[in-house]
């Protein structure tokens, strides 16, 4: 059997320092482009934030794998902290990424629908939904931390379970954010309204859909992760194609996407009517 660390680390067999070094640099990139625009934004500075710091979280992550992988080709054995958080900090970044994914498809469907809030009302909103995320991202960490400590064959069952549990919730809470968001942006007014006002709509509805994908596809890994133990995805293409990939795009959208001007236009065409 495996021993408890040969697990935890399963995905960092096959490491490339280079490869992780790339990761870090355009992490960092994304990381002061987007700190600078959240730092300009007028609105949606939360939404965005949380990214920021799920970047901040992957800056370190992918560091730690790059020196993992530079102290396995130097026959070096790589300080405890380094290969725990390697593992641990890639699955509680996590919970950043949905919180701002789910956190801009509420707000745009609230502006959408021209629904107004108070502060103390917005608050209690986030509030909760910090707290659903925070407690389905805990299962995942509790097993991580679990394993970390696993003296028998059931402790690595039950940190697994826990993995994979995690990660099953955040699919499904994914998907019934994407059932909400089609249901929502294909809604019959919708559809019968003006060209203009279905474009932008359409849009908004392309943007949050694109980024739930991404959000589904690291919830598939976090699964995924849990329950496979060996094979090239998991060794090699687990973290590359099924994490850095989804979240560097999700981050270039936000980047690039003036969200403002989307919710604007969807709005100043919605006053046409």
């Amino acid at each position: 059997m495996s021993s408890p660390v040969e697990i935890l680390l399963r995905s960092t067999h096959s490491l490339s320092e280079p490869a992780n070094l790339a990761f870090t640099t355009v992490t960092v990139v994304l990381f002061v482009f987007l700190s600078y625009k959240t730092f300009k934004a007028k609105a949606y500075r939360f939404q965005l934030a949380l990214f920021v710091t799920l970047l901040s979280l992957r800056i370190t992550v992918y560091a730690f794998r790059a020196a993992l992988a530079r102290d396995k080709n130097q026959g070096i054995k790589s300080p405890k902290f380094i290969q725990y958080g390697a593992s641990v900090l890639l699955i509680a970044g996590y919970l950043f990424f949905v919180e701002a994914v789910m956190s801009l498809t509420l707000a745009w469907i609230m502006k959408s629908r021209n629904i107004q809030m108070s502060k103390k009302s917005l608050y209690t909103l986030y509030a909760s939904e910090h707290f659903l995320c925070l407690v389905v991202s805990i299962f995942g960490v509790v097993g991580a931390i679990l394993l970390t400590g696993a003296s028998s064959a059931n402790d690595i069952k039950n940190s697994r379970i826990l993995r994979a549990l995690s990660g099953a919730l955040f699919a499904a809470l994914t998907l019934a954010l994407m059932s909400v968001t089609a249901l929502h942006y294909t809604e019959p007014q919708f559809k019968l309204s003006s060209n203009n006002r279905t474009k932008h709509r359409m849009l908004q509805m392309c943007i949050l859909l694109l980024l739930q994908t991404c959000v589904l596809v690291e919830a598939i890994y976090r699964i995924w992760s849990a329950v496979k133990l060996q094979g090239f995805i998991i060794g090699s293409a687990a973290v590359p194609v099924l994490v850095f990939l989804p979240e560097t795009l999700s981050a270039l959208v936000l980047l690039i996407v003036p969200l403002n001007k989307v919710t604007a236009s969807a709005q100043d065409a919605m006053e046409e009517e």
